[in-house]
């Protein structure tokens, strides 16, 4: 090994493809340095090239899996094929790494907490995604979003995404006479068009490269928050996928069978 301390690799892959980072820690009191990091920004060539990358930065930051100090993978929300590989890998790993500490982390929650007071969204098809809000810091809330759902209420001037959190539906109010920040991490068209429409302001994102630096160093941050968790993860023990939307088949499935009735 050409560094000695602490190693931990971070996954994310429900964003955009999938990015592999490799932190070095030289001691306890010392900040965490990125030593080595791989993106393949199309899903075809993260799922099948996941291991390679993971290989590569091992490479970069001159280790190998046993001095590796822990895991950190990514379980949504955003791209269904990207959780499933992720955890996919996490299964495999902690059958072959039985003290190897892995750990789940949203990378849309991890990256929210950097952005407080700022309503951050992502895609998933034309008119369903995601929303996350952090109204302090370290403290965040997940959101399904349907596109289909906006309403506009011309008394209050402003308009609502009806959303599907943990405790249920809600409404999100963008408020665009007080200029509510609003931020899209990838490409949303029909998104954007609505917010411009109603005068929402939206802040201009980093590039694709840099958003997914930004990420896995976000999810880095959120160690202390795991640590609860952190420990060997047997396969049935691991994290849930965090979804929160069905996916395009069921909700197609879905639509057949109301129809069928």
């Amino acid at each position: 090994m050409q560094n000695s301390g602490e190693i931990a690799i971070v996954i994310s892959s429900a964003l955009k493809g999938a990015t592999v980072a490799g932190f070095l820690r030289l001691g306890q009191d010392q900040a965490w340095q990125v030593g080595a990091q791989v993106s393949r920004y199309s899903p075809q060539s993260s799922a099948s090239g996941l291991t390679q990358m993971i290989d590569e930065v091992l490479a970069g930051v001159g280790a190998n899996w046993d001095e590796v100090d822990r895991v950190i993978v990514d379980n949504g929300p955003g791209s269904f094929t990207g959780i499933k590989i992720g955890l996919a890998f996490a299964y495999g790993l902690a059958e072959s790494r039985k003290t190897l500490p892995i750990v789940a982390c949203s990378s849309l929650e991890a990256i929210s907490k950097q952005w407080p007071n700022r309503w951050l969204f992502l895609p998933a098809t034309r008119t369903q995604g995601y929303a996350a809000y952090s109204s302090e810091p370290g403290v965040c809330q997940l959101y399904s979003v349907s596109l289909e759902s906006i309403v506009e209420d011309g008394r209050t001037g402003k308009i609502r995404l009806v959303a599907e959190s943990g405790q249920g539906a809600k409404d999100i109010e963008l408020d665009r006479k007080a200029s509510m920040q609003a931020q899209l991490l990838l490409p949303w068209p029909k998104l954007d068009a609505l917010l411009k429409e109603q005068g929402v302001a939206l802040v201009d994102g980093p590039s694709l490269p840099s958003l997914m630096a930004m990420t896995v160093d976000a999810m880095l941050n959120e160690m202390p928050t795991l640590n609860g968790q952190e420990g060997h993860l047997q396969p049935l023990a691991l994290p849930k996928a965090r979804y929160l939307r069905k996916s395009a088949p069921e909700e197609m499935l879905e639509r057949k069978k109301e129809q069928e009735v």
